[in-house]
C-alpha cells in the first residue's frame, strides 16, 4: 500500500481483528519518516478470512479503514 506524508511524521499503521486486537504491525510509531511518498508491504496470507480494520495514525491525523480477507 502507498502512503504519503506532507511533513515529517512518526506514523503507526496496524491491522486489527473484529475484536480490536492488534494482529499485525506495519509501522510501529517509533520511526520518523521524512515528508514524501512511501510503499508499505502488507501480506495478508497469515490472516484468516474475515473482516479487519486498518488503523493509521500520524500526528493529529487518525484514520480507520475496513477491509475483507477472502481465501
Amino acid at each position: 500500500m502507498d502512503v504519503s506524508f506532507v511533513t515529517d511524521a512518526t506514523p503507526e499503521l496496524v491491522i486489527l481483528n473484529p475484536l480490536g486486537e492488534r494482529v499485525q504491525t506495519l509501522l510501529d510509531g517509533r520511526t520518523t519518516y521524512a515528508a514524501g511518498p512511501y510503499h508499505v508491504e502488507f501480506d495478508a496470507s497469515r490472516l484468516a478470512a474475515g473482516t479487519y480494520h486498518l488503523l493509521f495514525r500520524a500526528g493529529a491525523f487518525h484514520a480507520t479503514e475496513r477491509f475483507v480477507v477472502i481465501k
